[in-house]
């Protein structure tokens, strides 16, 4: 079951002048900025490529800031309104990912009523339809990415992205649609079981200060749970926040590794599913 994405859409004209590109993410190897800064190079119409996130490999960015001079870097954009308005003005998202098991950027994008290029190594291509909310290349292929940049480029004067990608959100990931698919499997789980249905809350705090972004959330879960927190690094006070939400919370140490997988992966060792 994957993100429940808030609806932060409006209707925004476009300027269609030039068609600008972006990839917005922490900058990784993991993330394939180098695939996309690769690929724009080989684009011969009028284009911007704006890339946005924390730099994280800093030899990499360095790198990237020499391929080409119609690349854009921005820092990480935190503020949702700030977030909204770069989004409006973008006409297209990438997704170059060399891993990437669901990419809540691609889940945004159709939310705001922009097409996804996405690799193949990207969770999300479940909700992609090749021509109607975007286009599918082949993991590394810096060709192939190029090649779909070049039919946004020559669809974008014909092609009513926008609705379709609106479409999109609406049947995979608006927060209506989160919420009935989430009832329905606590529904059908009480109905096999004959009892109330209790759930088991993962989150791994890679990031400190995304614990009250966290808390939040959690409170408006409707039925019992169990919490458990990861973390590589936690803060006292982030700690003292975590027991104040929940005094029976499981707070637990993890190594560096596996990005989400191997957090949740210790987790499910740790527990008993029957439960």
């Amino acid at each position: 079951l994957h993100h429940g994405i808030p609806d932060l859409y409006r209707s925004a004209k476009l300027n269609k002048d030039i068609i600008r590109f972006a990839v917005i993410g922490t900058i990784e190897e993991r993330k394939g900025q180098d695939i996309a800064v690769n690929a724009c190079s080989r684009i011969k119409e009028r284009i911007e490529l704006y890339i946005v996130g924390k730099v994280s490999d800093k030899k990499l960015y360095e790198k990237l800031k020499n391929i080409s001079n119609r690349v854009v870097f921005i820092p990480e954009i935190k503020d949702k309104t700030e977030m909204r308005g770069f989004y409006e003005k973008m006409s297209c998202v990438l997704v170059p990912s060399r891993e990437e098991p669901t990419s809540r950027v691609a889940l945004e994008a159709f939310m705001m009523g922009r097409p996804v290029i996405m690799s193949d190594h990207v969770g999300a291509q479940y909700a992609l339809t090749e021509g109607e909310n975007g286009y599918l290349f082949k993991s590394e292929d810096e060709n192939g990415l190029a090649k779909c940049m070049n039919k946004i480029i020559n669809d974008y004067a014909i092609k009513d992205f926008e609705k379709q990608c609106r479409k999109t959100y609406s049947k995979f990931n608006s927060m209506e649609c989160f919420s009935k698919n989430l009832n329905r499997m606590l529904v059908f789980e009480e109905s096999k079981t004959k009892k109330n249905y209790k759930i088991l809350i993962h989150v791994h705090l890679f990031y400190n200060e995304q614990v009250h972004y966290f808390i939040n959330k959690l409170k408006n879960v409707c039925c019992e749970f169990d919490l458990y927190v990861t973390y590589v690094n936690i803060k006292n006070q982030i700690v003292s926040e975590l027991k104040k939400f929940d005094k029976n919370v499981h707070i637990i140490k993890v190594k560096n590794i596996g990005y989400d997988v191997y957090p949740f992966w210790i987790v499910l060792q740790l527990i008993d599913l029957n439960n």
